[in-house]
């Protein structure tokens, strides 16, 4: 900066009065500057006896008139003034921070930045240059030291004047971090003759350099391979230990130890075998093989050899999903030393003829609980259930059904059989306890030639006919042929009809056209109406159940699945296992008997397929509630 322009100024006294002197600013200039529109300038006032020696005369607000000229009292005769005028630059780095310095983990580091110019100010931030979200308080001067850094940090600084600002680039402070071993060299096995290939990873403050060892962890005696992350041994004919220590400017890092074991290949001692299974049922294929462990799996469906279509985990015994198809497996057993093929397996499937009014229920996961409501923590929680096939009947046990087997119970030692209530023949029948419905079933199996479900020891030779009996897992012949109640996770998979994720077997709203039930003014009902039974049932007295089959079946063909009467299951009531179960049965006792599907006195909330309700004990009664009966899947 420099001066450029000068004012000079003449003075005269008035006498007798208060001296004043205005001035009119008149400008000469001495030396030649460059002034441009947004030239940033420094006005002082200078005053002389002789014009030789200038002294600066400080300009304070009441030396300016309203018509901003320069005013100034008691002059002498002879003095001289003048303006002169500064030129200001914009900061100029002379040097800017050091970028990509590098630190030692919680050690501190000086930033600096040299510029030029009149009344520079700083100010420092974290962060890239020109993020200014990031201001680091008292960081206000040419030089910041920063804490002790545990991560790296970058940095730059703005330098300010009047003439403007100029931002610093940005400065990286970078942690010098040790090597840490993140991916270990892998232990294998290799056949005799046969080359391995280690590799290792790392994490921390590159370069790095690698150095491997043959021998146990920390003997460097015998170093081996090359400056790099992998390394591949000679031909190798016994089991060889190696190990690799990385190292950068902070230090280093040893791995674990590899051993590279010459191996037996695998060979098959039991290969797996061919089976047959119903149409709709699964099939666990298993094989046994020897060599040098571990022995990996790879299971295929097709011919042998044909790796086209993988299935299965990485086991020794592999579960066919349902299969509706005879379908064919095979099995890879392999090691580092090789591997083998077993022989092929053939699931033979046999078509099994669904009984008549029943529909199959095909094996396989679903997702129990209410996904979409939450409406009890009981029937909330949502977790995935297996199920094996079975048959469900299309229809509730009309009063009709039930009389037919009663009549012929109570010949046959099923001598306290209750009559029961229904408002038709072929509406369901009601007013039957849970230990009704458990004894009417061993009646029906019985009376059609099929094996009883339910007995009354564990040995399950006395068939259950009469009492009150609270029959246990033990005593049910789950894999009988005979009919019994379903369990709760087999009545909530056959409601949905192949549906995830839904209110109703059918989707998320409700109306009249679809169910037996109590109109309510929820938002999914769309009855048009609230707070009436269905207008087509509500007759005579109650209770207002309708015919079975009124309405349209579910993906599975089931009827009535929502409304009508409550559906009696065989589980206790108790919490569920919310685990990965397979074919659950309930908790082993309780005071309750599960029921599900709601009725026709309920609202569209107790018809949600998930909603989960209970008996007040297993020998109550109510013309709320019936039951619908399932089989196994045999045949």
């Amino acid at each position: 900066m420099g001066e450029g322009v000068r004012l000079i100024i003449s003075a005269m006294k008035f006498s007798n009065l208060r001296s004043f002197i205005t001035f009119a600013l008149a400008w000469a200039l001495l030396l030649p500057v460059s002034l441009t529109a947004d030239s940033v300038s420094k006005l002082r006032l200078e005053r002389s006896t002789d014009m030789q020696v200038w002294q600066v005369v400080p300009m304070t607000p009441d030396m300016l008139d309203a018509n901003g000229e320069i005013i100034l009292e008691n002059l002498s005769p002879q003095q001289f003034f003048r303006m002169a005028v500064q030129v200001l630059q914009l900061p100029t780095f002379v040097s800017q921070p050091i970028s990509n310095t590098a630190i030692e983990e919680e050690d501190s580091t000086t930033l600096t930045v040299n510029a030029t110019g009149e009344g520079l100010s700083y100010q420092w931030y974290s962060g890239q240059s020109g993020d200014t979200t990031q201001p680091i308080d008292g960081a206000t001067s040419s030089s910041y030291v920063t804490g002790a850094l545990t991560e790296d940090a970058t940095y730059w600084v703005r330098v300010t004047n009047a003439a403007g600002i100029k931002d610093s680039g940005s400065l990286a402070v970078t942690i010098n971090r040790l090597p840490t071993i993140t991916t270990q060299p892998v232990s294998q096995i290799i056949a005799s003759g046969g080359t391995a290939t280690l590799s290792v990873e790392a994490s921390g403050t590159a370069p790095f350099t690698y150095q491997w060892y043959r021998g146990n962890v920390g003997v460097t005696s015998a170093p081996v391979g090359t400056n790099s992350a992998s390394f591949t041994t000679p031909t190798l004919t016994v089991t060889t230990r190696y190990w690799v220590k990385v190292s950068n400017v902070s230090g280093e890092a040893q791995s674990v130890l590899s051993t590279i074991t010459i191996g037996v290949a695998p060979s098959i001692n039991t290969q797996p075998a061919s089976t047959s299974i119903n149409s709709g049922s699964t099939a666990t294929l298993s094989v046994v093989a020897n060599g040098t462990a571990p022995l990996s799996y790879q299971w295929y469906q097709g011919s042998v050899g044909t790796t086209t279509t993988p299935v299965g985990a990485s086991s020794a015994s592999f579960t066919t999903p349902a299969l509706t198809a005879t379908t064919t497996y095979w099995v890879r057993v392999s090691n580092g030393a090789g591997g083998v093929n077993s022989a092929l397996a053939t699931v033979t499937v046999t078509a099994v003829t669904t009984p008549t009014g029943f529909a199959l229920i095909p094996a396989g996961a679903f997702t129990m609980g209410d996904a979409v409501d939450g409406n009890k923590s009981a029937d909330a929680p949502t977790h995935t259930v297996n199920v094996s096939a079975f048959y469900m009947a299309k229809n509730l046990v009309t009063k009709s059904d039930w009389d037919t087997v009663r009549t012929w119970a109570i010949s046959n030692g099923y001598s306290d059989l209750a009559a029961g209530a229904g408002k038709a023949s072929n509406h369901p029948v009601q007013t039957i306890s849970w230990f009704q419905m458990v004894k009417w079933c061993n009646a029906r199996s019985q009376k059609e030639g099929l094996t009883p479900v339910y007995y009354t020891n564990d040995a399950q030779t006395t068939v259950y006919k009469t009492g009150d009996v609270n029959v246990t897992n033990a005593q049910v012949k789950w894999d009988a042929n005979g009919y019994r109640l379903p369990t709760e996770a087999e009545w909530e998979k056959a409601a949905r009809g192949g549906l995830s994720g839904k209110r109703f077997p059918w989707g998320d709203t409700i109306s009249h056209s679809q169910a037996n039930y109590y109109a309510s003014s929820y938002s999914y009902d769309l009855s048009g109406a609230v707070n009436i039974y269905h207008p087509t049932y509500a007759t005579g007295s109650t209770p207002y159940t309708s015919p079975v089959g009124s309405f349209a079946a579910n993906g599975f063909g089931l009827y009535d699945m929502a409304g009508n009467v409550w559906q009696c299951c065989w589980d206790w009531y108790g919490t569920y296992d919310t685990g990965t179960p397979t074919d659950p049965r309930g908790v082993s006792s309780g005071s309750d008997r599960v029921r599900r599907g709601g009725a026709w006195d309920t609202s569209p909330i107790w018809c949600n397929v998930a909603f989960r309700h209970y008996f007040s004990s297993p020998s109550y009664e109510s013309v709320y509630f019936g039951f619908r009966v399932a089989r196994s899947s045999v045949p």
